[in-house]
């Protein structure tokens, strides 16, 4: 198979450990994987217990994120997805900060 994914579907809420925390179920080349991240409003040290606690990845607005919040959660072995970022060298910066993901309305 091309390895794009298939079969994407949310969980219910009642179906996520912590307000917040958003899961899908993905089916990649036959085998089932769960992706979940947890979208605060802004961050925290209780935000990286949730991360931790949870085994779960940080997805946050870019007003609020820093590269000292990337390298934190990056130490703890998360991801980090930023959004919504739709100017260019806003996101080569936030690239240049280690982000791992970013979410746009625009596409190029």
């Amino acid at each position: 198979t091309s390895g794009k994914s298939e079969n994407i579907m949310p969980t219910s809420k009642e179906d996520c450990k912590e307000d917040g925390v958003n899961c899908c179920y993905v089916k990649i080349e036959g085998k089932e994987r769960t992706f979940c991240s947890f979208i605060p409003s802004k961050y925290d040290k209780d935000v990286l217990k949730i991360l931790n606690d949870n085994n779960v990845d940080l997805d946050i607005h870019l007003g609020a994120l820093t590269k000292e919040i990337i390298d934190e959660v990056h130490a703890n072995g998360h991801i980090v997805n930023c959004w919504t970022v739709d100017d260019k060298k806003l996101a080569e910066q936030l690239v240049s900060w280690g982000v791992d993901q970013i979410t746009t309305n625009i596409l190029e």
